[in-house]
């Protein structure tokens, strides 16, 4: 887990298939407040969630979301700007409001982009949970279908649904497996190239989450794309009906409390995907040739806030701790089995791509 490193040079980077059990009456779509579901036809409900033809929605009731208690001094949501905020997706039943909560993390979505600009995460260290994974992905019934991206922007590419919140960092408590569940909500979803989505992202991923179970301490997360007007048009060769843009790096804080260092302090790092884009659905390199670097990036807080027009508040930049965390995980006996997710999922000599099945361990 080396690729985790300091690097000051930060301007070489540009800143610049469901059942179909139809029933004979299918019930009156609804969503959340009872919010009509325009265009679909409900097949049948299953508690809290529901399935249309476009596959599955959860109303997600009774989430309370982001703790800004959890680490003991108060840290709010980060503030988006007067420009961002205005780029957010609204709730149906609230449009005044825009995040959206679930067990032990919220997200705030980009509507026009249908992919998250935030994501908040608590973690306790302590009480972490392995847990299999069985979730299968929906989209979330409090803002419009429109705003989210399904598996069209996924299919015979090598983009992954990359958790911004990843399952396992919400796995904690009594409530692990329902957190770990609620993480399979598309507004989660990234569009990460599976060669950063499974490599340099994990190890960052890695190290943030198991120093917290090493340690036994608690942490929280925010994550996010870095959103740039200049970023590729992305529709999946004509397999989206509205076309998007495809981030270009992705960033990541991670923040604790050190009582005797004064209080909350905060390691912001930057992840580029740039090399691994090319046009509107990037390829894997072809077998024996060596994949393009990736390049990451710690960065100070304040550089990050210029980068993602996000105020984080007053966080305290600390020392780098990657390595402090890695000897941690490595004293406690924590193996970390990374399974080999990666699976080509573009055409080769060998014949044509399988059909995607899930996104890597994330």
């Amino acid at each position: 887990m080396n690729v985790l490193r300091a690097n000051s040079n930060l301007r070489q980077y540009a800143l610049p298939k469901q059942r179909s059990e139809e029933s004979p009456t299918p019930p009156t779509p609804v969503g959340p407040a009872g919010t009509a579901v325009e265009n679909m036809t409900i097949i049948r409900q299953d508690g809290e969630s529901y399935f249309t033809h476009e596959g599955k929605f959860n109303t997600f009731p009774g989430r309370d979301g982001y703790d800004p208690s959890f680490l003991g001094d108060e840290l709010p949501m980060p503030s988006l700007s007067p420009r961002l905020r205005q780029q957010a997706a609204p709730l149906l039943a609230d449009p005044t409001k825009i995040e959206l909560t679930y067990t032990h993390f919220s997200v705030i979505q980009h509507a026009e982009r249908a992919m998250p600009m935030l994501t908040a995460v608590n973690i306790d260290g302590a009480s972490y949970q392995e847990i299999d994974r069985s979730d299968s992905w929906a989209f979330d019934a409090r803002i419009a279908r429109e705003h989210q991206m399904g598996k069209e922007a996924y299919k015979k590419n090598d983009i992954d649904r990359g958790h911004m919140v990843r399952r396992k960092e919400a796995q904690w408590g009594p409530d692990a497996g329902k957190a770990g569940g609620d993480t399979f909500t598309y507004p989660n979803a990234g569009l990460q190239h599976s060669d950063l989505n499974q490599k340099s992202w994990l190890d960052l991923e890695n190290n943030i989450l198991f120093g917290a179970v090493a340690k036994k301490e608690k942490k929280t997360v925010f994550t996010g794309p870095i959103l740039r007007d200049s970023d590729p048009t992305f529709d999946n060769n004509g397999l989206m009906k509205r076309a998007t843009q495809i981030p270009t790096a992705f960033w990541k804080v991670q923040v604790w409390n050190n009582e005797e260092a004064g209080g909350l302090q905060a390691q912001a790092f930057v992840i580029s995907q740039e090399d691994l884009i090319k046009g509107e659905a990037p390829a894997r390199p072809l077998p024996g040739t060596t994949p393009p670097p990736l390049k990451v990036y710690q960065v100070e807080m304040e550089k990050l806030e210029e980068m993602t027009d996000i105020d984080f508040g007053p966080l305290t930049d600390a020392p780098d701790r990657t390595e402090s965390d890695k000897k941690a995980i490595a004293d406690a006996g924590i193996v970390i089995d990374d399974k080999p997710w990666l699976k080509r999922k573009t055409p080769s000599a060998a014949g044509p791509p399988a059909e995607p099945s899930r996104s890597p361990e994330d």
